[in-house]
């Protein structure tokens, strides 16, 4: 019996030591896996604060013209009392412009109905910018694209007006500081 316990006590330590080295071992592989898994990440962190950087300085700081251009054409754009400042849009407008003839036939019409009568006089309508808001979307390359969500007031004679909502979609040339695209969309609430 004596002989089987001599025997017994250390292969109980030996087994108990192999059990601690492999633990030790898994122990040692996780941590050297949250290691590296944890470089990945810092090195992600990185990439990512720099392009966060990048981005604000581009999109607030650097593009306040292009959203001031925005605003203003926006203001300009939906804001008219009669036939004649209706029509006045466009030539005070085209100092910020370099539109393709196409894009420029779409965002502005005279203004006038099928028979060639004023229909901005005849139905008293007046409109006027309630308020509006623009945000940088994009700075790739040589174009600055930007939002402008507007809400304005249509009233006309003898109605009841309700607000409206339109989005300006806008490209600003980087170089010229003019817009080169506008769409115009107006919004259903």
């Amino acid at each position: 019996m004596r002989n089987k316990l001599f025997w017994f006590v250390p292969g109980l330590f030996v087994l108990l030591l192999s059990v601690f080295l492999v633990a030790n071992g898994q122990k040692q592989s996780q941590v050297n896996h949250l290691k590296n898994d944890v470089k990945t990440l810092q090195e992600k962190e990185k990439a990512v604060d720099t392009q966060n950087t990048t981005f604000k300085n581009q999109s607030t700081d650097s593009y306040s013209w292009a959203k001031a251009k925005a605003n203003n054409f926006a203001m300009t754009y939906y804001t008219w009392t009669n036939q004649d400042s209706y029509q006045a849009r466009q030539k005070t407008l085209s100092s910020m412009l370099q539109l393709s003839s196409d894009n420029e036939k779409k965002i502005f019409d005279s203004g006038l109905d099928d028979t060639g009568g004023k229909k901005i006089d005849n139905l008293g309508l007046k409109s006027k910018v309630i308020e509006s808001a623009t945000y940088v979307a994009n700075t790739n390359g040589s174009q600055v694209e930007l939002f402008t969500v507007v809400k304005t007031q249509v009233d006309a004679d003898g109605r009841d007006s309700a607000p409206a909502y339109h989005l300006v979609h806008l490209w600003a040339d980087k170089n010229s500081k003019k817009f080169s695209t506008v769409l115009i969309n107006q919004l259903k609430v």
